[in-house]
């Protein structure tokens, strides 16, 4: 593995992955077992109001599709120096249907870190910071950027970490402001 200064790890779904098509289709089945069932549905979360199940069915990956302009963003992260890493709250048996999606999107050769079996109940504010760690001290990362749609997330890597990083919720603002800096940089 080779030591990255300049660490940006990067969310998949909602960051990079427009999995509402997989989530719709998540929601329908959960929809069919309140009514199968008599129960009251709940509403809709990126935590409950859908089937687990089939929402993290490697199969159901095929509904994912690339939010626009994801992969320029993460080539152009990379231009300017960042080292990319994808770290997903997907868990272990979604991977290799990950990285066939990745390869799909031509994002393939970067790294991917996903949940494994012992990890996929941990809360995503809870496991993240701690891989976020383990990535920052394996690769070796002076600085880090962390790109992840979830507020509660970020909020969580933020209180953990121990040096410089920047957060953002998309990858078009990480890329703007990241090129922002450079040419202030070159600027002086």
């Amino acid at each position: 593995m080779a030591t990255c200064k300049a660490l940006v790890i990067v969310d998949l779904d909602g960051v990079v992955a427009d999995d509402t098509k997989r989530m719709n289709l998540a929601r329908e089945v959960y929809l069919a077992k309140c009514r199968e069932e008599g129960k009251e549905p709940v509403p809709l979360t990126r935590q409950k109001g859908f089937d687990w199940e089939t929402y993290l069915d490697p199969g159901s990956l095929t509904f994912d599709t690339l939010i626009e302009d994801a992969d320029h963003a993460i080539w152009a992260l990379d231009k300017l120096g960042w080292c990319v890493v994808f770290l997903t709250g997907r868990i272990h048996t979604m991977r290799a249907a990950t990285r066939v999606w990745l390869r799909r999107e031509c994002l393939s050769f970067y790294d991917l870190y996903t949940r494994d079996e012992e990890e996929q109940f941990t809360p995503g504010e809870v496991w993240k910071p701690n891989i976020v760690q383990y990535l920052i001290e394996v690769y070796q990362a002076t600085e880090v950027l962390i790109v992840d749609d979830q507020e509660c997330i970020l909020n969580a890597i933020a209180q953990v970490l121990t040096i410089p990083f920047r957060v953002h919720t998309s990858l078009a603002d990480a890329v703007h402001l990241e090129e922002r800096i450079r040419s202030i940089g070159k600027e002086t």
